[in-house]
């Protein structure tokens, strides 16, 4: 990754490379701070420094649209897109067929999950780069680094501009404006297209509905209301201005 132009990865020290008798997988680190402490510092940086937080959204922006460009044939151990249809399948089937089972599930979303699963079982749609889990650590010198890519390699055009658009979230902002333009001019410099567009709605509609299957899986309360699950994903679809859907006022009722 590094070789391809994406320094901002972990840099191994030692990995199972070093320890071939030893049976296990492995990589070893320089120490990086928590996971919450990194999203601590991410909110803390926009009260105390938002020039320095529009600069983080800027550049992650700028990192997604390298990390995308990509070819999934040119990183080494990168999945192709087969494989990344069997890991969307291990993912994504179980987290939604907990929304399906359920009777509030609107239709809308029904009709939403067969599109999205149709998609991600078919190869051939994966024609981008991704499948990089979304989280940042912190290095000591205050950098953010990127972490988590069980599924890199083919993935479907937009869905790790998705992921990424969703760390902004960490700034805690009330108003996301700045952090959104800063991400978009990073990630297409041109200015957003409608395709564009679209592939970002499709992915940040799909992480809605996701992680609230998720949840469910991982034993929340199997009644509990989705009323406002529902209603920020149907916001996201009819709507287009990227910067609502990070807001805390995403209102508008699901149908």
């Amino acid at each position: 990754m590094r070789r391809l132009g994406i320094p901002e990865v972990l840099q191994f020290e030692h990995t199972s490379d070093d320890l071939p008798d030893l049976g296990i997988d492995f990589h070893v680190t320089r120490e990086l701070a928590h996971p919450h402490q990194a999203s601590r510092a991410m909110a803390e940086l926009w009260t105390t420094d938002r020039a320095g937080a529009l600069d983080v959204a800027r550049w992650l922006g700028e990192c997604t649209g390298r990390i995308e460009s990509l070819d999934w044939r040119q990183v080494p151990r990168a999945n192709s897109p087969e494989r990344s249809v069997e890991i969307g399948a291990d993912w994504g089937t179980p987290q939604y067929e907990q929304l399906l089972a359920r009777s509030d599930c609107p239709a809308w979303a029904r009709a939403f999950i067969e599109q999205v699963s149709v998609m991600l079982s078919r190869p051939e749609a994966l024609d981008s780069f991704g499948g990089w889990g979304g989280e940042l650590l912190q290095a000591r010198d205050g950098r953010f680094v990127l972490i988590d890519w069980p599924g890199l390699g083919a993935a479907p055009r937009g869905s790790l501009a998705a992921l990424a658009l969703e760390i902004l979230l960490r700034f805690r902002a009330a108003d996301p404006a700045p952090l959104v333009k800063q991400f978009l001019a990073g990630w297409v410099p041109a200015g957003l297209d409608d395709s564009r567009l679209a592939d970002l709605r499709l992915w940040w509609t799909h992480g809605i509905l996701w992680w609230a299957g998720l949840s469910l899986s991982l034993g929340a309360d199997a009644h509990a209301d989705l009323t406002d699950v529902y209603a920020a994903a149907w916001h996201c679809r009819e709507n287009d201005d990227p910067i609502s859907w990070l807001s805390r006022d995403t209102a508008a009722a699901a149908p």
